[in-house]
């Protein structure tokens, strides 16, 4: 049995993951200018922002298929630290109205 005295602490654990797992290209290496250009046509609902939203849309309609899926997914709009008013309402109606 290992002693907890040996046992990795979170940080050093976190460092060891980190140093391990192979490099990720980065979201702009991925999306292409060609798939940025036509975001409007692949995405009518809720296009992406930025090439970082467009590569979780695509990740996400991998798994949810469905034309409406992404319209179960609140869009959240955070200015200033404050949530938008329109999410604020979503998750009202979401909770009962409570």
């Amino acid at each position: 049995m290992q002693s907890l005295l040996n046992y990795p602490t979170t940080s050093s654990a976190s460092l060891h993951l980190l140093t391990t797992l192979p490099p990720h290209p980065s979201p702009s290496q991925v999306v292409t200018d060609d798939m940025w250009e036509s975001r409007f046509e692949r995405f009518p609902v809720h296009p992406p922002r930025t090439r970082e939203y467009y590569l979780l849309r695509a990740i996400f309609e991998s798994h949810f298929p469905h034309p409406d899926a992404i319209k179960t997914v609140p869009q959240v709009c955070v200015r200033g630290g404050m949530m938008s008013r329109n999410w604020r309402r979503q998750l009202s109606e979401s909770a009962g109205g409570r």
